[in-house]
C-alpha cells in the first residue's frame, strides 16, 4: 500500500501537499494520532505533542478595581486639557464649597465613583458611557 503524510494527519490515497511515507511510518502515524501525537511535514515526516493550549485569561480579582474607575490627578487633568475641558472644569470648581475645591485640589487620583466625581460630570451633560470613555483615554495618558 502507499500511504501520505500531510499536515495534521495520513492517508492511502494521495493529497495535495502530502509526502509518501512508509507503510511503517503509516501504522505509526495512526498509532500516535490515537494518543494524542499530531502528524507534521515540515521539514519530512514526524510525529510530534500538540501545542501547549493557551492559558485561560485570568478572571478580574474582585478585591482590585478596574483601572480605567481609577486615575492619577495628572492623567485626569491632562485628559481634561486634551478633551478641552480644562477651563469649564476649573471655573466650576471655583463655584462648589471648600471641601470639593480642596478634592480637587490635592487629590493624588480621581474615582470615578465618587460623589464628587458624578456631580462634576453630570454638571458637565456627561452620559455613563462617555465618562467611561474619558476614564479609558485618561488611564492611557
Amino acid at each position: 500500500m502507499t500511504a501520505y503524510a500531510f499536515e495534521g494527519g495520513v492517508s492511502s490515497e494521495a493529497v495535495q501537499g502530502g509526502v509518501e511515507i512508509t507503510d511503517e511510518q503509516y501504522e505509526a502515524a495512526i498509532a500516535g494520532m490515537l494518543s494524542g501525537k499530531i502528524v507534521t511535514v515540515e521539514g519530512g515526516f514526524a510525529l510530534v505533542d500538540p501545542p501547549e493550549p493557551p492559558m485561560p485569561e485570568p478572571e478580574p480579582d474582585p478585591e482590585y478595581p478596574d483601572l480605567t474607575n481609577r486615575v492619577t490627578a495628572r492623567q485626569f487633568k491632562l485628559q481634561l486639557l486634551a478633551a478641552g475641558l480644562l477651563d469649564q472644569v476649573e471655573a466650576w470648581i471655583e463655584l462648589q464649597d471648600r471641601a470639593v475645591q480642596i478634592a480637587y485640589a490635592n487629590s493624588g487620583t480621581f474615582v470615578r465613583t465618587e460623589p464628587m466625581m458624578a456631580a462634576g460630570f453630570a454638571a458637565l451633560g456627561f452620559t455613563s458611557e462617555q465618562i467611561d470613555a474619558f476614564f479609558t483615554a485618561a488611564a492611557e495618558i
